[in-house]
């Protein structure tokens, strides 16, 4: 399985290239290739936690798994559902041990040495 790629322009169709839907998975792809870490190995990996679930950003060697709120995941109702979609996520995938971070947009833009660090951690 090839690494995801990172895009370098802001057009749908090389998002599309890349695997990311939407502009704080780039932001994320960015990120890890800036901070030397490795490249997932695919973005939008599909889980079925109940109904089909789409996780941001996978390692399937190490079984971890990313997702990076943006702004949309903000209000109240969009956290609460991500809570509980996290729980299923997590639930889903326990037989086979998958591990789920939550990073936020402002997270990697103001913790980046933070963020880095719980991510090499995970990955090790």
């Amino acid at each position: 399985m090839q690494p995801a790629a990172v895009e370098t322009g802001p057009d749908r169709p090389g998002r599309r290239r890349a695997g990311a839907h939407a502009a704080s998975e780039l932001a994320f792809l960015r990120f890890v290739r800036r901070h030397g870490l490795p490249a997932p190995d695919r973005l939008q990996r599909p889980v079925r936690a109940g109904s089909l679930r789409y996780l941001d950003a996978w390692w399937q060697h190490q079984r971890v798994a990313v997702e990076v709120d943006a702004a949309h995941h903000r209000s109240v109702s969009a956290w609460e559902a991500d809570v509980l979609r996290g729980n299923e996520v997590q639930l889903a995938g326990r037989h086979d041990r998958v591990l789920l971070l939550r990073f936020t947009t402002g997270n990697l833009r103001h913790e980046p040495a933070r963020v880095a660090a719980q991510l090499a951690a995970a990955l090790r």
